[in-house]
């Protein structure tokens, strides 16, 4: 099983969606690095669950990012953790990226991460990432 982070950091005084995750999914693989939200920013989960071969989570985030700078934020510590961006797209509300990486047992996951700003709410977006070992 693989657990998703997706969280608040906790020095902002948040609930972490990192404790909640960690409670919902099996602790034995983590193909996520812990991801800290942007400061002034609300991570609310709307869960997560997956096995061996397969991964999701959702969250709902409130920040007064635009969605290119809120993915920005994220992608940036997928990049420093070391996972591969193999592809990218955007429309007016939504945008996406594409991932490929290895866990720790050498099984190579492709994945996507995808930001879609609510309609009439400038600044909430759903977040979810979606995962497949290949």
């Amino acid at each position: 099983m693989i657990q998703v982070n997706v969280g608040m950091d906790k020095s902002n005084n948040s609930s972490s969606i990192c404790n909640q995750l960690q409670s919902e999914a099996n602790n034995d693989f983590n193909p996520l690095p812990p991801l800290k939200p942007p400061a002034a920013t609300k991570v609310y989960s709307l869960g997560s669950g997956g096995n061996d071969f397969e991964y999701s989570s959702k969250a709902t985030i409130e920040t007064s990012l635009t969605t290119k700078a809120l993915a920005s934020h994220y992608e940036g510590q997928l990049i420093k953790a070391g996972w591969k961006k193999i592809e990218v797209g955007q429309s007016n509300c939504a945008m996406w990226s594409g991932w490929r990486f290895s866990n720790i047992e050498g099984h190579c996951w492709e994945g996507v991460l995808i930001f879609t700003q609510s309609s009439g709410q400038a600044n909430q977006f759903l977040a979810s990432i979606s995962l497949v070992r290949i």
